[in-house]
């Protein structure tokens, strides 16, 4: 069978299982930035011109951490808490892969009244300008567990108080007890605390929705008036509504719509599991670390073989098949061309080494738009 990528023949699978996308909006980049922007990525920026980074007592973490999060393994920043956490002592608090919450104990306590499986409590030892930070993680649904962030009055009983919050929904702000504030709410992500160890300040890192592609991340701290407020955004790629602007202009950006058109429409009975959404979502990614973190892509479910056999015996079934098909067979080394000549001028690799990466990491991203049955 005709390989997509001409260079090195190999099997191409691409077996359609019922996936779904939802929908595009992720969070990708603008028509591909400068040359340069993917090698100045993270970076902070400020929100308004009275606070922003300079005002971060521990702005060099915030960063420290970022740059370990985007240089990680990790096919999401989120996922890259422990490795961060190696490299920034100063990263106190912050979410692990297995729905864990990794702390520093000298800085951040745990437990108290109530706490539980379905609650968990975690504060931060020290205060601020008579402020403390109050994480409370609770179980939602299946779906998985939610986080609420907290200012609490630094006199204020904590134990009493995660009684108190234990049994209230206070998501929306409402219901809580005087000596509370609500930071932010819903997250599916844990906020991650940076400092708490002395007393130049402690921040808060709120790191975006879970299907936002690279998502930005806000950053808090507590004011000298005792208010915590957003002051800085870490940017990990161009501002952008949709993925498909992350990806450059050319046979790169066909090959993402030629894909995403052969995932196909959701069918009616995938059930709350969502399987082509979950596909399109997990694709959503790949591209994102595609075009900037190529070194962190997912590994596929299925081999290329598997995914080649799958394709070659989907594209029997209708002549709009076939002719997808054939478009992918010539598109995909064009694209793997397109691609190695954006990793030589956007992260410096040699002829030799972008050839190589971009056959690798293409070939990955290609097979996470597809589940097969194995064997």
């Amino acid at each position: 069978m005709k390989s997509f990528s001409l260079p090195r023949p190999y099997p191409v699978t691409l077996a359609l299982a019922s996936l779904t996308l939802m929908s595009p909006l992720f969070s990708p980049a603008p028509v591909f930035a400068k040359a340069s922007a993917a090698k100045r990525y993270p970076y902070i920026e400020k929100v308004d011109k009275a606070g922003g980074a300079q005002t971060l007592p521990h702005s060099k973490a915030v960063l420290n951490i970022a740059r370990a999060a985007y240089a990680s393994d990790s096919p999401h920043l989120y996922d890259a808490g422990s490795s961060c956490r190696k490299a920034e002592a100063n990263l106190v608090l912050y979410g692990k892969e297995d729905n864990d919450v990794g702390f520093d104990k000298a800085a951040i306590k745990t437990g108290g009244a109530n706490d539980s499986d379905s609650y968990r409590f975690f504060y931060s030892i020290k205060d601020y300008h008579g402020r403390r930070l109050l994480l409370k993680k609770y179980q939602q649904s299946w779906q998985g567990d939610m986080h609420d962030l907290l200012s609490v009055d630094a006199k204020a009983d904590v134990n009493k108080l995660i009684g108190s919050l234990a049994s209230l929904d206070i998501s929306d702000g409402r219901n809580l007890p005087a000596d509370c504030k609500l930071v932010t709410s819903g997250n599916w992500n844990c906020p991650w605390l940076v400092g708490g160890k002395d007393a130049t300040g402690i921040e808060a890192i709120e790191l975006g929705h879970p299907v936002v592609v690279l998502s930005d991340w806000a950053v808090y701290t507590v004011t000298a008036n005792g208010a915590v407020k957003k002051v800085a955004v870490v940017k990990f790629r161009p501002t952008a509504e949709r993925v498909a602007t992350l990806i450059p202009n050319g046979s790169l950006k066909k090959l993402y719509f030629l894909l995403d058109k052969i995932i196909g429409v959701p069918a009616e009975d995938e059930g709350t599991y969502g399987a082509t959404s979950r596909v399109r979502v997990t694709a959503a990614h790949a591209w994102g670390n595609l075009i900037y973190r190529p070194w962190a892509m997912e590994d596929p479910h299925n081999s290329r073989a598997e995914v080649d056999a799958g394709l070659k015996k989907w594209s029997s079934g209708a002549a709009a098949y076939k002719n997808q098909y054939q478009e992918l067979l010539k598109l995909y080394p064009l694209a793997e061309a397109q691609l190695a000549q954006h990793y030589q001028k956007n992260l410096g690799k040699s002829e030799k080494e972008a050839r190589g990466l971009a056959h690798s990491a293409l070939d990955q991203t290609m097979r996470l738009h597809f589940v097969f049955p194995k064997g």
